[in-house]
């Protein structure tokens, strides 16, 4: 069978790359959507970077994706993107857990594992299930994440569950390669061990009752001994990587579930007074519009650690949040500085500076959207909010072109477009070009007459 490997690039990004753009954590996220934040990227970033270059494959082109789903399974796209469901890194007990099965997904994309899915995917997309994934998607970029939730709930990952599925002989091919990336970092393989054995038990239940992640990996016990036996040659103990991993991995858990989970059962578990303890008390305090209890947690830890870019941005989004958007750029402002590299950090600030109808407000805004689509060109969030500043100073030709990048990634070829025309119609009135408005309008064209 032939594959068309250029219309496959396109099925995956419509699927993912507009859920790229959306919000960072929020108060209320609905399941099955995918979720941003920072900080739980940074860390799952420094897990995956390492193992990607010793697979041979670009760190640059790794990417993450976390689904709010309270389900057991991780997946790999070709296109070195990884989706991690909350329920996953819930079912965790150690990094090294988290960083073995990222380890074994980085080995289905190094072996091309997903070729034979990839008939899968054009029939989900003649199915309908992408605009199930689209109506997600629009609820999101809108502000209302209810909008399509009706018909579409559970349509990322029932598809991701579908065409998802390994063979066993690729999945031992994918632990082989798994241990040696793991190896040659100096890193254990006990974690994807200890992860399976967990799963083992599960084998003899209904399929419904099973972890996802069981029915779409074939478990055998072969390969749990093919690991072990990888484990105990290799003898590279638990606890020997490094410290930062594991002060990450605490951070990514606590925020999962002081973000997605009950409050009151959260609420229990970090009551203490540790820094981790007081972190997710000043998320769970935002979470119940307690702002000004919130600001003064947030401030006690900037204090005891002011360069935290993280600690800042917590706290613009709760000024944000709270109505109080002018006061949120100080700290908006200050996180981008200690993070310079961060789109969504920059993000953040772009939108309060938005808020805001002065016009040196409007220019630093675009200022900050151009930098931060250098590092994720795809983010149709930053295209939205480019558009809308670009508006505001009357430059109708670079706004629609924002437009048409925003709708071609959203993969809405019609608005696309319309919108790459539009561009084209006003630099003409101007005497420019631009190259990038007719490749959006052929581009458009194209998947059209698909």
């Amino acid at each position: 069978m032939k594959i068309n490997l250029s219309k496959i690039s396109r099925i995956i990004l419509f699927c993912f790359a507009a859920f790229w753009g959306t919000k960072s954590l929020a108060i209320t996220i609905p399941k099955g959507v995918a979720i941003r934040d920072a900080e739980i990227e940074k860390h799952l970033k420094e897990y995956m970077d390492p193992i990607f270059s010793v697979a041979g494959l670009n760190p640059k082109d790794a990417r993450i994706i976390l689904v709010n789903e309270n389900t057991v399974n991780a997946a790999a796209l070709p296109n070195s993107t990884m989706i991690l469901f909350a329920g996953f890194i819930k079912a965790t007990t150690s990094v090294e857990q988290v960083i073995g099965v990222i380890a074994h997904e980085v080995g289905h994309i190094a072996g091309r594992h997903h070729v034979r899915g990839y008939a899968a995917m054009e029939k989900a997309q003649k199915s309908g299930m992408m605009m199930g994934l689209l109506g997600i998607t629009l609820g999101i970029l809108s502000g209302r994440p209810d909008v399509g939730l009706a018909t579409a709930m559970g349509s990322m990952s029932t598809s991701i569950h579908s065409f998802l599925h390994y063979h066993r002989g690729e999945e031992s091919a994918a632990d082989m390669a798994a241990t040696k990336y793991l190896e040659k970092l100096g890193w254990t393989s006990i974690g994807l061990m200890e992860f399976l054995e967990t799963l083992q038990g599960q084998e003899l239940l209904n399929s419904t009752q099973q972890d996802p992640y069981l029915r779409t990996h074939p478990l055998t016990r072969d390969r749990i001994e093919s690991i072990r036996r990888k484990v105990d040659k290799y003898k590279i103990p638990k606890g020997a990587l490094p410290k930062e991993f594991y002060e990450g991995y605490k951070i990514i858990y606590m925020k999962i579930e002081a973000f997605l989970f009950p409050v009151h059962k959260a609420a229990y578990k970090y009551k203490g007074n540790t820094t981790i303890d007081k972190y997710a008390q000043a998320i769970l305090a935002y979470r119940e519009a307690y702002y000004d209890k919130a600001i003064s947690l947030v401030d006690c830890l900037i204090s005891q650690d002011p360069t935290n870019p993280f600690y800042y941005e917590l706290k613009g989004q709760i000024l944000f949040e709270s109505g109080q958007v002018l006061a949120s750029i100080l700290p908006y402002e200050k996180a981008v500085n200690f993070m310079p590299d961060s789109p969504l950090l920059r993000i953040g600030l772009a939108q309060s500076f938005l808020r805001q109808d002065k016009k040196d407000y409007t220019n630093k805004a675009i200022t900050h959207l151009r930098q931060a689509l250098k590092f994720e060109k795809d983010n149709v969030t930053a295209w939205h909010l480019l558009a809308i500043a670009l508006g505001k100073q009357g430059n109708m030709a670079e706004m629609s072109l924002a437009l048409a990048e925003e709708s071609a990634y959203k993969g809405d070829w019609s608005m696309a477009l319309e919108q790459a025309k539009r561009a084209l119609w006003h630099l003409k009135k101007t005497g420019k070009t631009s190259v990038r408005a007719n490749d959006i309008k052929l581009q458009a064209e194209e998947n059209l007459r698909d």
